[in-house]
């Protein structure tokens, strides 16, 4: 079962691969997306922080954006730093300067 299984059934019928990463990628964003609604409902935090390397995928990076606010949810995204280990590098760099290191 779950997405990895489904995928797997997708690619023993035959489904066209264009067809099997859409279904995938909705997937992903449909259960990122409910956990972070049920987050905010448990919490009361409406303000969603995007990073990572997964999101230079512009696929799940624009359909979290439009899922998290049409749950009612702000989506913080990347602009001046990558979202990708260009990113953590440059946190590692502050945090060292702000150790003293």
């Amino acid at each position: 079962g779950g997405i990895l299984g489904a995928v797997l059934e997708d690619a023993l019928r035959g489904v066209p691969a264009a067809a099997a990463a859409a279904r995938f990628h909705g997937a992903v964003i449909d259960l990122l997306v409910a956990a972070a609604a049920e987050a905010a409902g448990r919490t009361g935090v409406r303000v969603v922080a995007l990073s990572g390397g997964c999101l230079q995928n512009r696929i799940l990076l624009r359909g979290l954006e439009a899922g998290l606010a049409a749950a009612g949810l702000e989506a913080l995204t990347q602009a001046a730093v990558p979202s990708n280990d260009g990113g953590l590098c440059l946190g590692q760099a502050w945090a060292g300067v702000m150790a003293g290191g």
